[in-house]
């Protein structure tokens, strides 16, 4: 099974478990503002578990204090080693926290046999192991979130290879190509259909699923067609499908004929990370740069503002890149309070003054 890579190349790093304050239950840390209602310290004479709304804010969300970063409570110095944040959803059940793709799939996995996931497919991707996040490829995703829906059985084809990624393929009689064994697209066909007959829960992730009409342009034809009859054909057991998942640069590379009008392919698209899944990704690796610690303990608001001036700097990045720029002002060793300086020379590149040369 695939496992994260360690954030000092690129992803897969943990985030430590927060330190709580003096008075604060042993395992918790103070809420951030997408934190669930009723987790912030609430007023004198307050009902415990809640926080006094002001009018036009929403209940159960406590007010910031002046000149303190949206999103984050007041905290005295040395209540944290990292700032509290909400993490990423349990990926078991719909969570209205969870990309919207990813509560499709939670969704509709019992009326839809297959799904065709197109855009930012490259990614890597929050996860929460054993209570901490670190981040993962869609392929490690896929497999958390399959896992959690009770799957047993994951397996990914790309072009002439085929791999077995969760579960014991010998407890099911499955017979799988060797390793360095080179996998034709007819043989591809024959594993899918037998993965997709399975009594046990099982996916297949057709992973680059855009190289092939470069690669197997012979084969692909009826590769499609085939598949295209398994989404129809195939049958629901114990109230979901065993599924398939395209994985696609752009919608488009697959003919409008697999999906259109097809009730049991639904067509989702992954974009970008937003404010939130980068917000979540920055927490799970800031600890490597310099002082990103001590500034959370020493001052918790201005900790909070550098972040979030951050995930601004950020906006339209993928994920892997918010990697990349903690990665370089690591090396580089610029501390954390000049965190905004290595994200403008990530986007714009070495700068250089001709004049210098003069």
């Amino acid at each position: 099974m695939s496992q994260a890579n360690n954030p000092t190349s690129g992803p897969g790093q943990a985030l430590s478990p927060a330190r709580p304050a003096s008075g604060q239950a042993p395992g918790s840390a103070r809420p951030a503002s997408d934190q669930a209602p009723g987790s912030a310290r609430p007023a004198s004479g307050q009902a415990p578990g809640s926080a006094r709304p002001t009018p036009g804010q929403a209940p159960g969300s406590a007010r910031p204090a002046s000149g303190q970063a949206p999103g984050s409570a007041r905290s005295a110095p040395g209540q944290a080693d990292n700032p509290p944040t909400s993490n990423p959803p349990s990926l078991g059940r719909p969570d209205d926290q969870a990309p919207k793709w990813v509560r499709e799939i939670q969704r509709f996995l019992g009326v839809k046999s297959q799904f065709v996931l197109w855009g930012n497919v490259h990614d890597v991707y929050p996860i929460v192991v054993d209570g901490q996040v670190s981040v993962g490829t869609l392929e490690i995703y896929l497999q958390r979130i399959l896992a959690d829906l009770g799957y047993r059985f994951f397996f990914r084809l790309e072009p002439y290879r085929f791999a077995a990624l969760m579960g014991d393929p010998k407890s099911i009689n499955l017979d799988l190509p060797r390793p360095d064994e080179v996998v034709t697209l007819g043989r591809a066909t024959d594993l899918a259909a037998q993965i997709v007959a399975l009594n046990q829960p099982a996916a297949l992730m057709i992973q680059h699923g855009s190289r092939l009409a470069d690669l197997c342009e012979s084969e692909l034809a009826r590769f499609q067609y085939e598949l295209f009859r398994l989404s129809i054909n195939g049958k629901a057991r114990d109230g979901r499908f065993n599924l398939i998942f395209w994985v696609m640069d752009k919608e488009n590379d697959l003919p409008a004929w697999y999906s259109l009008d097809n009730p049991r392919v639904r067509v989702l698209p992954i974009p970008r990370p937003g404010h939130d899944i980068r917000r979540q990704v920055i927490l799970a690796v800031g600890s490597l740069i310099k002082g990103y610690k001590s500034l959370a303990a020493e001052d918790l608001e201005r900790h909070w503002s550098l972040v979030n001036r951050f995930i601004d700097l950020t906006a339209g990045l993928f994920a892997s890149e918010l990697i990349s720029i903690v990665s370089l002002a690591a090396r580089d060793g610029l501390p954390f309070p000049r965190i905004a300086e290595a994200a403008r020379q990530y986007k714009l590149g070495v700068a250089e003054n001709p004049w210098a040369k003069l």
